[in-house]
């Protein structure tokens, strides 16, 4: 994020923005949630683990579909 700010000057803020928060936060999202997973499979938690991975990603898709409809709605 350092980098984007020294180097704005020719860069457009929606860029920047991605760049530092989409980009960024996507990354340390996933690797938290990956993290979590090998914790949980370390602790042997086979049954937890399947779940939560599965829970994730049903629950994070079906929360994208909420989000188009609320956004064909609003607009």
């Amino acid at each position: 994020m350092g980098y984007f700010i020294r180097t704005t000057a020719d860069l457009k803020s929606d860029l920047v923005l991605f760049m530092t928060i989409g980009i960024c936060g996507g990354f340390t999202t996933f690797s938290s949630f990956a993290y979590e997973n090998i914790l949980i499979i370390r602790a042997e938690d086979n049954l937890l683990s399947l779940s939560y991975i599965g829970l994730s990603l049903i629950l994070g898709m079906v929360m994208v579909l909420v989000g188009l409809k609320i956004e064909k709605f609003i607009f």
